[in-house]
């Protein structure tokens, strides 16, 4: 393939709209012209290959799938579909900063798998926002350490290709960042995270629909986690559950320290508690019962912004902040 792309960015879609802000970021970004835009869309978004509207990047392949709600499949599809070495897992709501894809693909230059960024929160001024953020990724939320790490955000990072390739059942895998980077690790492969390049994740604020993906979240994880499990060791992790809100409690403390824009414990504990207890309860089902439906954890990941407060929305909406 001449002028074959640096890295292919995979974005599962209903829509132009749904993504045109994180292609502004990317478009904003000094490799957009070595990027291959991976869409992958319904026959309904009106999407194409070489679509104008997604104008900038090396090239623009659009990959059709009936639905796209089923994310870790739609990703595997993309990643099947792209042609670059390296490809990027991103969100319709993760804003890099301008030195994002230039430090992701410099410390590609190392064995790693995978190459993770630093965390910040794009709508900050929400403690639910702060507790979603906390618990999905405290250990990486303004992060200053760069280096092996034992793991990095699944979404945002920028993998090898063919490493992602050599783990086998990505539609299953890719349903938890964490277990496919722990098979990363069980091949004696190492992680690496570059702090230098910093997304600002925006997280649900709504308090119902918060404590809701909490609940699926943690249920998907456990179901993951327990396949192929004896009933004796699914019950024994499901009676253990209700310790999980204290472990950790005690780790996103540890990782808040670090936080500069973060509220004070004291403002953020009752809303992390509950959303922590929530999500254990998600836990328990989980080992419990399996995975169970995921459509509406789905389709926060597809249209965050419909679940973030007015004000949020009306910010985040606000085209004269997008990146140009």
């Amino acid at each position: 393939m001449t002028n074959a792309p640096e890295v292919s960015v995979l974005l599962p879609t209903d829509s132009f709209e749904t993504v045109e802000k994180i292609l502004c970021c990317l478009r904003a970004q000094p490799r957009a012209g070595k990027l291959e835009i991976v869409l992958v869309a319904p026959p309904s978004s009106g999407l194409v290959d070489g679509d104008p509207r997604v104008h900038g990047f090396a090239s623009v392949q659009v990959v059709e799938a009936a639905d796209v709600s089923a994310l870790p499949r739609a990703r595997a599809r993309a990643l099947r579909a792209a042609n670059a070495p390296l490809v990027l897992f991103a969100e319709t709501h993760a804003y890099p900063n301008a030195e994002y894809l230039d430090r992701l693909v410099e410390a590609h230059a190392g064995p790693w798998p995978v190459v993770g960024p630093s965390i910040g929160n794009a709508n900050p001024s929400s403690l639910m926002s702060w507790a979603s953020l906390l618990m999905d990724y405290g250990q990486w939320v303004e992060h200053d350490g760069r280096g092996v790490i034992p793991d990095v955000p699944g979404h945002n990072s920028l993998y090898k290709r063919s490493a992602l390739l050599e783990l086998g059942d990505l539609d299953e895998l890719m349903t938890a960042d964490t277990i496919m980077h722990a098979e990363f690790r069980a091949r004696g492969q190492e992680l690496f995270l570059e702090p230098a390049a910093r997304v600002d994740h925006l997280n649900v604020s709504r308090l119902r629909w918060a404590l809701i993906e909490r609940f699926e979240s943690g249920r998907t994880f456990a179901g993951m986690r327990a396949r192929g499990w004896s009933w004796p060791r699914r019950l024994a992790y499901a009676l253990g559950s209700p310790l999980i809100p204290v472990v950790r409690f005690q780790r996103i403390r540890s990782h808040l320290r670090r936080c500069h824009d973060a509220p004070s414990l004291i403002r953020l504990a009752p809303v992390l508690v509950a959303a922590l207890c929530v999500s254990a309860f998600g836990e328990f089902v989980g080992y419990l019962l399996g995975r169970g439906k995921t459509q509406n954890l789905y389709d926060m990941e597809l249209h965050k912004v419909r679940y973030i407060g007015r004000r949020e929305r009306e910010i985040e909406n606000d085209r004269s902040r997008w990146p140009r």
